[in-house]
């Protein structure tokens, strides 16, 4: 009768341990309202037992008074069992809750981070295609302006076509290898 009393009793305290563990809010409640009534239950039966089956009888006090005296007794070590076993569990889900808040922040950090050089790099690219777009408008209009250039003095100064020319694909390839 003992091991059978010793087992429901780790497996009560298990239960109260994982309700206020992993429960929902109100299953915390009630499982601290249960094991109240559990520890004025347990404490009325074993104080019951223990001064009923009592070896020796005390004349000071009366049965009642032992009955009473033994079942409070009983009952504040059932409480203090399960109340311990109830905050470990509450103290286990804290600790959860922590960890899982935590990890939360952190994955927030790393995103905010990605967006942030994910930002910069779009922005960054966005310059570079600027300044290309730039250089290449230029280029452009310079070997236009050269070339238009050219086309007015090759009858009257062949030698200066043949330099504004030149220059016209030295612009050119200067673009390509931009």
């Amino acid at each position: 009768t003992q091991s059978r009393s010793s087992a429901a009793s780790d497996v009560y305290k298990r239960q109260v341990y994982a309700c206020a563990a992993r429960g929902t809010r109100s299953t915390r409640w009630v499982a601290l309202a249960t094991l109240v009534l559990g520890a004025i239950i347990g404490g009325v039966y074993t104080g019951f037992f223990f001064v009923t089956f009592q070896d020796e009888m005390n004349s000071a006090q009366s049965y009642g008074q032992r009955l009473i005296l033994a079942m409070f007794e009983a009952s504040i070590l059932y409480f203090a069992v399960l109340v311990s076993s109830w905050a470990l569990g509450m103290v286990d889900m804290l600790i959860q809750r922590n960890r899982r808040e935590r990890i939360a922040r952190r994955i927030a950090e790393v995103e905010t981070e990605h967006v942030t050089r994910a930002m910069a790099s779009e922005r960054e690219r966005a310059r570079i295609a600027r300044e290309m777009h730039d250089v290449l408008a230029h280029s452009l209009v310079v070997i236009a302006t050269l070339s238009d250039g050219a086309r007015y003095v090759i009858r009257d100064e062949p030698e200066r076509a043949d330099e504004t020319m030149a220059t016209v694909g030295e612009v050119a390839l200067s673009l390509i290898h931009i």
